[in-house]
């Protein structure tokens, strides 16, 4: 529903330096009776739905209007579910957001996970293909987690590759074990 739903922002830290580059949309639901939720607790239960597809629609336009305040130096990245990768309608979305003088596209960042891949890579790999030809950046969110593949790198035209978590802590943990 309206009004229960928003977008937190996480900074985008450079490793050299540590500046700000620009922030991550994370999307929130507050549902009466139950808190808050995390994107990850409700996102797999509605994607596909009709109403999921609108809120994946307002985080997108939402997170482009929030950057298009922000200073012309940060980016803003946002999630895209399987299902929006999958619509033939992201792209023409995307090209909106940029044809309304939301946001200049060098400033999108699209992310998604090797999950969305599965269904249809090929036809993943084209509407990743066309949001970066719209100066949109693309990134592989995740990478290292429960289906890493060397496919993914090898074919897709990433601008980022962000490492899961969980093998960064793991790899970590087998460094600090040899010693």
């Amino acid at each position: 529903k309206e009004g229960e739903r928003r977008l937190d922002f996480q900074p985008l830290v450079a490793v050299a330096g540590g500046a700000t580059t620009g922030f991550e949309a994370l999307l929130r639901w507050r549902r009466p009776g139950f808190g808050e939720l995390a994107a990850e607790r409700f996102v797999a239960a509605e994607e596909g739905s009709p109403v999921f597809d609108d809120v994946g629609a307002w985080a997108l336009q939402e997170a482009a209007r929030a950057a298009a305040a922000w200073p012309s130096r940060l980016r803003v990245a946002v999630n895209l579910s399987a299902a929006q990768l999958r619509s033939p309608q992201i792209a023409e979305t995307v090209r909106d957001l940029v044809d309304r003088g939301r946001l200049e596209p060098r400033r999108l960042e699209i992310e998604i996970t090797e999950s969305a891949l599965i269904d249809d890579f090929v036809a993943a790999a084209a509407t990743l293909n066309a949001l970066r030809a719209q100066g949109a950046t693309v990134a592989l969110d995740d990478f290292g987690g429960d289906r890493s593949s060397m496919r993914a790198l090898v074919r897709l035209q990433l601008d980022r590759l962000k490492i899961d978590s969980a093998f960064v802590v793991m790899r970590c943990s087998i460094r600090v074990a040899r010693r």
